[in-house]
């Protein structure tokens, strides 16, 4: 399975959500099963548009074969997915990097 890495730039919110949905758009308009790692380290902010984006995307990628999977949640993310209770709905890792060694996937690209 193809494996794309998104970073958001310090927030997540409905202007960088745009870019995840079209990684998206294009996963599902290719019928192409992708795995979109979205990397939160350097991500300061989450807000509800940002968290609501996150919850399509994953829909939308499972309906496809996909997934979303989350890394590097810290501080204010976290607690977004705590206080909401979304945080068991994703597949959470520390790093990218212990994502691709649990599944021992490469990437294709990286999206920041």
């Amino acid at each position: 399975m193809r494996v794309q890495i998104f970073r958001p730039n310090r927030i997540l919110s409905s202007e960088s959500s745009y870019e995840l949905a079209s990684l998206v758009d294009d996963a599902v308009t290719s019928n192409t099963p992708v795995t979109i790692v979205v990397d939160l380290w350097d991500t300061a902010l989450v807000d509800s548009r940002g968290l609501s984006a996150m919850m399509r995307a994953m829909q939308r990628l499972r309906e496809i074969g996909g997934d979303i999977v989350l890394c590097g949640v810290l501080g204010q993310a976290k607690i977004l997915l705590d206080i909401t209770d979304t945080y068991k709905l994703f597949k959470v890792y520390d790093t990218v990097s212990s994502f691709l060694a649990a599944t021992q996937l490469e990437t294709s690209h990286s999206v920041d």
